[in-house]
Parts: C-alpha cells; sequence; structure tokens
C-alpha cells in the first residue's frame, strides 16, 4: 500500500470510531424561550390595551393623569419583573446543567 492509501484507511478508521459515539443532544435556549413568552404577554396586553378608540382614550387619560411618584413605582416595577425573568432564567439554566452531569 502506498502512503496515501494508509493515511485514508487511518482517517476513515477515527471517523467511524468517532460516529459510533451516540450524538450529544442539542441544548434548550431557555433564555429565548422565556424572552418570547415575555414579549408575547406584553405585546398581547398593549393590543388589549389599545383595541377600540374607547381604550385609547383611556390610556391617554390615564397617562397625562400620571403622578411622578407613580410613575417611579412603576419603573421600578419593570425593572423588578426584568430581575425576575433573569432570575427564572438562571434557575432553568443551572437545573438543566444539573440534569445534564448526572
Amino acid at each position: 500500500m502506498t502512503d496515501e492509501t494508509t493515511e485514508l484507511l487511518d482517517i476513515t478508521e477515527v471517523d467511524a470510531a468517532s460516529l459510533a459515539e451516540p450524538l450529544a443532544r442539542a441544548r434548550v435556549r431557555w433564555a429565548g424561550i422565556v424572552w418570547g413568552l415575555v414579549l408575547l404577554t406584553c405585546a398581547a396586553g398593549g393590543l388589549w390595551l389599545v383595541s377600540g378608540a374607547d381604550a385609547i382614550e383611556a390610556v391617554q387619560d390615564w397617562l397625562f393623569e400620571l403622578q411622578p411618584s407613580a410613575a417611579i413605582a412603576y419603573v421600578l416595577l419593570v425593572i423588578g419583573a426584568f430581575v425576575l425573568v433573569c432570575g427564572l432564567i438562571g434557575l432553568l439554566r443551572r437545573a438543566q446543567r444539573t440534569r445534564e452531569r448526572g
């Protein structure tokens, strides 16, 4: 046999050995799933709020009558929800890693 044939046989044996091993399962990207659900919920809520002319006027009235302290409270609520979603994603990631280890 020539050197080229030997090299081809060696490569084929290595590939056959690597194909005999089971393939690792793809990881679920929980962050994408959770953020997708959060954005879907926000979009559905926004559409529901402005679904009619009366609803749009009610939202405008609410915004113009909003006090600064209430606006700050709503901003803090949104930041808290953001932190809560990030924590949930972290817990899901940790659970997935723990399950993969054994």
